[in-house]
């Protein structure tokens, strides 16, 4: 290596970014298949229990006049579901990792210095 050389050697074990145990994929490969599902078939409850208490009004352009009747709202139905269960889960894991996660300083930082800043005209 030159002497003024500016990058750093790296160890030939080194990895910057740490592995993610296979079992935390197959988690998210497995939710990735079954939310989707579930939330298809919670639609359909869905659906049904706005068929008999008629909780919101269906308008009549989404209504299909060919084959399935309401397949435009199972699918609306389908997505808005899917997106309401991955932010919950997006919120599990929010909260998980702000109270089981690692400090926000380890043992060598320093906090950032509390001070005004004051702007120069």
């Amino acid at each position: 290596m030159g002497r003024y050389n500016v990058t750093p050697e790296r160890k030939s074990g080194f990895n910057e970014t740490p592995e993610i145990h296979p079992i935390w994929r197959g988690i998210g490969f497995l939710l990735i298949i079954l939310i989707p599902i579930i939330s298809y078939f919670a639609g359909l409850l869905v659906i049904d229990a706005n068929k008999i208490h008629n909780y919101v009004a269906i308008p009549p352009d989404l209504i299909n006049t060919n084959g399935d009747a309401f397949l435009f709202v199972k699918i609306i139905m389908t997505v808005v579901i899917a997106f309401v269960i991955y932010m919950v889960f997006m919120l599990i894991t929010l909260v998980a990792f702000r109270l089981f996660g690692p400090a926000q300083y380890g043992p060598t930082d320093a906090p950032p210095p509390r001070r005004k800043i004051h702007r120069r005209y």
